[in-house]
């Protein structure tokens, strides 16, 4: 504490040191705080997300598939089973999960099969994540109770 008193107290050049080590620090306080504000990049970015999804084919194993319509129709007996696959593609670099839903009717059994996986996504309800290229069966089995006439459902992807 004496050589403290002592600092403050001695003179440089008739100063006094403690003025002088004050102005110092107050110097390099305002100095660094001005340094700190200096704006060293400012701008804006432009991000434009593209959709990774998309179905590039739609083939039926039976029956028509309409494009402009996109309608499936086809013919059946009590009792048979009929296919519709799509081709599902991620352009993506990571996995995004789809969902697809389907109105059930009374008469019928329908089952979804990601071929790639050689699963059957018995809870299509819940999403599955498509990386790559996938190609997603839509299979439609009518039951041998069912009435002749013409029956209609949907099915939907989405993301």
């Amino acid at each position: 504490m004496k050589k403290f008193k002592h600092f403050i107290k001695s003179r440089w050049h008739g100063i006094p040191m403690g003025a002088i080590a004050i102005a110092l620090v107050a110097a390099i306080a305002i100095t660094g705080s001005a340094y700190a504000a200096v704006t060293l990049l400012s701008g804006t970015a432009s991000i434009t997300v593209n959709e990774a999804i998309t179905i590039t084919k739609v083939v039926p194993t039976n029956g028509e598939w309409l494009t402009n319509t996109k309608t499936w129709t086809v013919t059946t007996y009590p009792g048979e089973t009929k296919t519709l696959t799509f081709k599902i593609e991620n352009s993506g670099s990571v996995g995004i999960p789809v969902t697809v839903a389907i109105t059930d009717t009374a008469y019928f059994t329908e089952t979804i099969k990601v071929s790639d996986d050689k699963v059957t996504w018995d809870d299509y309800s819940a999403p599955y994540e498509v990386v790559g290229t996938k190609y997603i069966q839509f299979t439609v089995t009518s039951s041998t109770s069912c009435p002749e006439g013409t029956y209609s459902f949907t099915i939907g992807i989405t993301r």
